[in-house]
């Protein structure tokens, strides 16, 4: 159940994450089916990073990392930003909002399926490749391609509940 309930988790993730790109029209995709699911041991991240811990039925990060063109793309995008003094700090913020949009979508579609999750604030931060678990049952991630770039996805369990 422990994998299936984190699986569930990610690949609710994943479809919300490409429904909301293709409805608000933010940045094009490559390819409009969603890109394949990877179990691993180690990820490598973007540019910019944000993140957001649920606990609950599961106890996972979730981690969205991003290029830095495809966060300027957003920026501009959602926030009416150019070339701004503070630029770096509305990179930040996008990356946080953009998780948060995902990750409220996801929760409404989760709990019709009787997942019971909550979540905290997301942070971000600026990144380098890691080793984040030993078992690669615990690390799940994707990649999203778009003509500007790419983000990835990933989720890492902490413990699911049985």
């Amino acid at each position: 159940m422990e994998n299936e309930l984190f699986a569930e988790i990610f690949h609710t993730l994943v479809e919300k994450t490409y429904s909301i790109l293709k409805s608000k029209d933010i940045i094009i995709l490559n390819d409009h089916k969603l890109p394949e699911i990877i179990h691993t041991n180690r990820i490598s991240m973007k540019s910019i990073t944000a993140f957001i811990e649920i606990s609950g039925d599961c106890n996972i990060m979730v981690l969205l990392s991003l290029d830095k063109k495809i966060c300027e793309q957003i920026m501009k995008k959602c926030f009416y930003v150019d070339n701004s003094m503070e630029k770096n700090n509305y990179l930040m913020d996008t990356a946080k909002e953009l998780l948060n949009i995902i990750i409220g979508n996801s929760l409404n579609t989760l709990r019709e399926k009787n997942i019971n999750i909550r979540t905290n604030i997301p942070e971000t931060f600026l990144t380098i490749d890691l080793p984040v678990c030993e078992d690669e049952d615990n690390l799940l991630y994707t990649e999203i391609n778009t003509i500007s770039g790419s983000m990835l996805m990933s989720l890492i369990s902490m413990e699911c509940a049985a």
